[in-house]
């Protein structure tokens, strides 16, 4: 539209390979998933105001997936642990659409504040897992929102520092069940020196260490009844390093 302004608008088709799933005891009919292929429409806005201590941009998209690959799981024998298998399978079809955007203000030179977030529905359609009826459900591992909330200051000398606050909505873990992963906001911190070749910083990820998971199973794994049980992967527990990189130019 203009030099501080922008639009654009996408149409796509995407596709993903099939292929076979490996292991002696994947059911004969779970041995090969198909191709799937993705139709998928964009539309977005770019815009900042004069001096650019201003600027943002925002993207609504729709995605239509057909024979959508979907990762998961099972449980064959439900008295042997040793019987569960992961493999790809196929859902019939798959929905996807939502909005998603950054935005970036300098009220003055040394400070930045930016945020970048997403809001997403997805679903399954026609899909059937074992006696599972899946249609309409959302899809595995598709939080309906998720957002990344950042303040920054940085001087003339190349000193810096920086917090992030990271948010994210709970989720299905998986198709072969309806556990979810609940909701978390994650605080991450790092400061430091960032100069013409040299940068060296400190950091903290997870600052105050709180547990999450970031995938899960349910299956019978504990005698004599194997009662189906909710397990989970942990996300990673509070991180703290320091990186120091050298630009050869």
């Amino acid at each position: 539209f203009d030099e501080r302004r922008t639009g654009y608008v996408t149409f796509a088709r995407g596709y993903k390979a099939g292929g076979f799933n490996i292991g002696a005891a994947v059911p004969a009919d779970k041995r090969a998933f198909d191709a799937e292929t993705l139709q998928s429409l964009e539309i977005g806005f770019r815009a900042g105001n004069a001096d650019a201590s201003l600027t943002g941009d925002v993207a609504l998209f729709y995605m239509r997936r057909r024979e959508q690959q979907v990762p998961t799981g099972e449980q064959l024998d439900p008295t042997n642990p040793l019987s569960f298998v992961l493999y790809t399978d196929n859902a019939a079809r798959g929905e996807n659409y939502g909005v998603e955007g950054t935005l970036r203000w300098r009220p003055v030179g040394p400070l930045l504040f930016d945020l970048s977030a997403a809001i997403l529905e997805t679903r399954y359609l026609g899909y059937r897992f074992g006696d599972r009826d899946l249609d309409g459900r959302e899809q595995a591992h598709a939080p309906q929102y998720q957002y990344d909330l950042g303040m920054e200051y940085r001087n003339a000398r190349g000193l810096f520092a920086r917090v992030d606050f990271a948010g994210l909505d709970d989720f299905y873990f998986d198709a072969s069940h309806d556990e979810r992963a609940p909701s978390r906001i994650l605080t991450h911190l790092k400061a430091g020196y960032s100069g013409k070749r040299w940068r060296a910083e400190v950091w903290v990820r997870n600052l105050f260490d709180r547990y999450y998971a970031q995938r899960g199973f349910r299956f019978g794994n504990e005698p004599p009844d194997f009662t189906p049980t909710r397990y989970v992967q942990a996300g990673d527990p509070r991180h703290v390093g320091v990186t120091v990189a050298y630009t050869f130019r």
